[in-house]
């Protein structure tokens, strides 16, 4: 018998669950392999994913790792992969860390897997992303040690990316100077994130030429192309992050 779709959960998205793949893969590099206890989704960009840990103690230092491991895999973009499998052919090949804690009836004979190359492989027949770039930037609020149920929770949100404290304080004086110089915009789909990222770069060379000197200006026009290659990807995974953020309260149209 295949496993079929259960009812989804409450604030459950593809996105949350894509994130919670990633994060997953993330712990496992950071611990070794782990047993996924529990997942909550706690809200539409907010979740809590459960581990087990026999450690005594939580090295200080593990927040921040598992949290730069996690965002790495997402500006790389990686991409998700789905495959049926026969269940016991799946845990001779991933191990029973493929599985939650609550496995699956036995009367199941063939599994859904969710995969991430060299990274993570995990049980689910529940939808996720085309790939990671898409869940956008992943914060991780805390991690909560509770050794006497020999577990660890890690608490994380979606979307943001940046410190408001530190955001620049004339950003908005900024926009409006901005919009006033400028003359007839070039007409752009704004719920295309692709497009909307293409769009802010223009924007940016354009007042960057506009600046500087002359011989200055074709040094760095002669690596435009490459510079926008490597920036794009971070750039596409902050505004993802915001259509993710903007839709989940409520934003009508979202972003693509």
């Amino acid at each position: 018998m295949a496993d079929k779709s259960p009812s989804l959960p409450k604030n459950w998205t593809p996105v949350l669950q894509s994130a919670l793949v990633i994060l997953k893969g993330a712990i496992n590099k950071a611990l070794k392999n782990t047993s996924i206890l529990d997942i909550d989704y706690v809200s539409k960009t907010k979740g809590k994913l459960t581990v087990e840990f026999e450690g005594e103690k939580v090295e200080e230092s593990l927040q921040k790792q598992v949290e730069d491991l996690v965002n790495q895999k997402i500006l790389e973009n990686a991409q998700f992969s789905s495959q049926k499998l026969d269940r016991k052919e799946a845990e001779q090949l991933f191990g029973i860390t493929i599985y939650e804690k609550i496995k699956p009836p036995s009367e199941i004979t063939e599994i859904t897997l969710i995969s991430l190359k060299d990274w993570n492989v995990f049980c689910c027949n529940r939808d996720h992303v085309k790939t990671t770039g898409e869940v956008g930037h992943l914060t991780l609020i805390r991690i909560n040690h509770r050794p006497k149920k020999k577990e660890l929770e890690f608490f994380f949100e979606l979307g943001g990316g940046g410190d408001a404290k530190t955001a620049d304080p004339k950003g908005k004086k900024a926009v409006a100077k901005a919009a006033a110089k400028a003359k007839t915009p070039t007409k752009v789909q704004v719920d295309n994130v692709n497009q909307v990222s293409s769009k802010l770069l223009d924007i940016f060379f354009e007042n960057l030429y506009s600046e500087i000197e002359a011989d200055q200006a074709e040094k760095i026009k002669a690596k435009e192309f490459s510079l926008r290659e490597k920036v794009t990807p971070e750039v596409l995974v902050y505004l993802t992050g915001l259509k993710n953020a903007s839709f989940a309260n409520g934003f009508s149209a979202p972003l693509q």
